[in-house]
């Protein structure tokens, strides 16, 4: 609590421009610790204000302008993931939490469904090259 508290005092907090929001994994621990602690938090009245700055740091509000004709970068997905969810869990039931989890599930959806099955192949030409992978043939027909 005191760590947080802390934080608090030194401007970590929505709509700062402390930390980074381009490596979302260092926001991953301050997450962690919030939910953890969110009875106490919320005992003390400071809960909102960590929830909003857990949605801030992960860019939660830019779900709302999802491009969906493009992929998502892998780190943002494993860094944001978890902490976005937090953000929405924290919330207090209402129509606007909902609204964020469909958000969220959106997102999910979207990157899980961009990127297309391949397999990499290595060869002494080119290091790396994708291919798709190949068709599946039945049991009966490999004799």
């Amino acid at each position: 609590m005191m760590l947080l508290a802390h934080l608090a005092d030194q401007g970590w907090a929505a709509g700062s421009a402390l930390g980074t929001s381009d490596h979302l994994i260092r926001v991953n621990p301050y997450a962690n610790a919030v939910f953890l602690l969110r009875n106490e938090l919320r005992q003390a009245g400071l809960l909102r204000d960590h929830q909003r700055a857990i949605a801030w740091y992960t860019r939660f509000g830019a779900l709302s302008e999802l491009d969906t004709s493009v992929g998502e970068n892998s780190d943002h997905i494993r860094g944001g993931a978890g902490p976005k969810l937090i953000s929405v869990l924290l919330m207090e039931d209402s129509p606007e939490k909902v609204a964020r989890m469909l958000a969220f599930r959106d997102y999910l959806i979207h990157v899980g469904n961009f990127a297309p099955v391949t397999r990499i192949r290595s060869s002494p030409t080119t290091p790396f090259s994708t291919t798709p992978p190949p068709t599946r043939t039945s049991t009966a027909s490999r004799g």
